[in-house]
């Protein structure tokens, strides 16, 4: 047997060893039907009660659907995403008061901590999350009737309102998953979401016609996307989009220079605008020089989240 044999049997028996003094909860943590368990670990026993709760929160995480996703009349699929990653996060962070410190356990610089929490405990913090939030939703909500503009409200709005209406949805499959009863949230969270409809259904914005369909057709995803109606040509708000290209030589190239006007108009009447430049560039013709022009401008709009009619909005 050669010495590096022999070092890496003895750190393999020391492992085994180290292992085998931990205590049967740490490896095995009890469970259940009416509280749930976690063990946390950290370089201080509050270190590793905080973690030890933080886990319990994670574990309701862990098994609720996040059906915010399924509800397409309000968001689309990316911004689904971005608000059930901010609720899960909210989740974990959620302060817990009630809970009961079981047993801990120190491992050289380590310690261990065992923590339960009661379920029905655990509930009422979550009905009294629900209820300030459904309390600050429809609060927001009463806004709309002093708001000049339903459209700048919403847009300036929209994010935090679907957030806090994603929160309860989860909030809500928690407590069921709490075996604790949900109707009367349920029925709130049904009126809310019909509530935030009705607005979104009612604010629209629509692009006049371009002759540059592919221009047009980019900012009216855009608009989409900021989850406003984007084809009733009939609406009050519209956004024209007036361009004006020159074209140059430069080192034997041909280059197009072009300046898009963004006007936010109401009524057929301009209350914000916004010019984007871009340019550009072809060793054939200038006819290249212009589609590589308007091209790398529809990507700047497809690339910019909505910045653009975020900015014109709330001028």
């Amino acid at each position: 047997m050669t010495n590096l044999q022999r070092i890496l049997i003895c750190l393999l028996l020391c492992c085994e060893a180290a292992h085998a003094e931990l205590p049967e909860w740490i490896l095995f943590p009890p469970s259940s039907d009416t509280a749930l368990f976690a063990i946390g670990e950290g370089t201080t026993l509050q270190q590793a009660n905080d973690v030890a709760l933080k886990n319990i929160l994670g574990q309701l995480r862990t098994h609720i659907s996040g059906g915010f996703s399924q509800r397409q009349s309000l968001v689309n699929d990316a911004f689904a995403e971005y608000i059930n990653q901010s609720v899960s996060s909210s989740i974990e962070s959620l302060p817990i008061s009630q809970y009961n410190k079981l047993k801990n356990h120190q491992e050289g610089d380590t310690f261990f901590s065992l923590v339960s929490v009661d379920k029905k405990q655990l509930a009422d913090t979550f009905r009294s999350e629900l209820t300030s939030n459904f309390y600050q939703l429809q609060k927001s909500l009463k806004t709309t009737n002093t708001a000049a503009s339903k459209l700048e409200w919403w847009v300036a709005n929209r994010a935090t309102l679907l957030e806090q209406f994603g929160t309860n949805v989860r909030y809500i499959e928690i407590l069921d998953l709490l075996s604790q009863p949900t109707s009367k949230y349920t029925q709130l969270l049904n009126t809310t979401e019909g509530q935030l409809a009705d607005i979104q259904q009612s604010v629209c914005l629509y692009v006049l016609p371009h002759e540059n369909e592919n221009l047009r057709l980019a900012f009216r995803r855009q608009i989409v996307d900021m989850g406003l109606s984007a084809d009733n040509a009939q609406c009050e708000y519209t956004l024209a989009l007036q361009d004006q290209l020159q074209q140059r030589e430069l080192f034997g190239q041909h280059v197009a220079s072009l300046a898009l006007d963004i006007r936010l108009q109401q009524r057929k009447q301009s209350i914000a605008s916004e010019i984007v430049n871009e340019t550009g560039r072809s060793m054939q013709n200038k006819g290249n020089a212009s589609i590589a022009a308007y091209q790398r401008l529809i990507a700047k709009i497809e690339a910019d989240n909505g910045s653009i009619l975020t900015n014109l909005l709330t001028q």
